[in-house]
């Protein structure tokens, strides 16, 4: 049984009188513990079927099931990271990852909280700018501190929308390697993994 299934999904974009056909008729399934890459080219629809599998959109046809049971809308049982960080600007990197921490598990203690955080921001490797606001960051340095927030979910899916992309080659085959690293070792990781990307490497 697959722990993802797209049954006969189709999406269109309707601006005023006019649609646009985005999506037709996907069928797709993945199994859990599956890290699966969607590649394409820019325009072809790999981030709107992200956002329908994240629960952001509800498809124009057919459905989405996650363990049988039909995405409805987000949900603690998918963390996303995208391609713009999407970091709160006001708080700190720790701060950023206590947030995520303490909004899908309500009973742990503040302290508790920091404590993970630091867990897993020494595991992206963001220990010693615990302190430091994202604009005091490089983007490689935001986007490892958007991938410790997402494993503070510790949701079963993880959803990756060209996390990567807007970064220089030597930083992203550094992440793309943390990524992997993380997945494999299943440390407060995603069981599954659907990565969007348009760049094959």
């Amino acid at each position: 049984m697959p722990a993802i299934s797209f049954k006969n999904v189709s999406y269109s974009y309707v601006d005023g009188n006019e649609s646009f056909l985005a999506l037709e008729d996907i069928d797709l399934e993945i199994a859990d513990g599956e890290f699966v890459c969607l590649i394409g080219h820019s325009g072809c629809g790999k981030s709107t079927l992200l956002s329908l599998l994240a629960g952001l959109s509800m498809p124009t046809a057919g459905e989405i099931l996650i363990d049988d049971a039909p995405v409805s809308g987000p949900g603690p049982d998918r963390s996303i990271v995208f391609q713009s960080y999407s970091l709160f600007p006001w708080q700190t990197a720790l701060k950023n990852v206590m947030f995520s921490i303490r909004q899908t598990n309500k009973d742990i203690s503040k302290e508790q909280a920091k404590m993970r955080a630091m867990e897993l921001l020494a595991q992206v490797g963001m220990e010693d700018a615990a302190n430091r606001y994202p604009f005091q960051l490089s983007g490689g340095m935001r986007q490892r501190v958007a991938i410790a927030r997402a494993l503070g979910i510790d949701a079963p899916t993880m959803l990756l929308d060209e996390p990567f992309g807007a970064l220089d080659p030597l930083i992203r085959g550094k992440l793309q390697e943390l990524l992997l690293r993380l997945w494999n070792e299943g440390e407060g990781c995603c069981k599954t993994a659907v990565f969007v990307t348009h760049d094959i490497d």
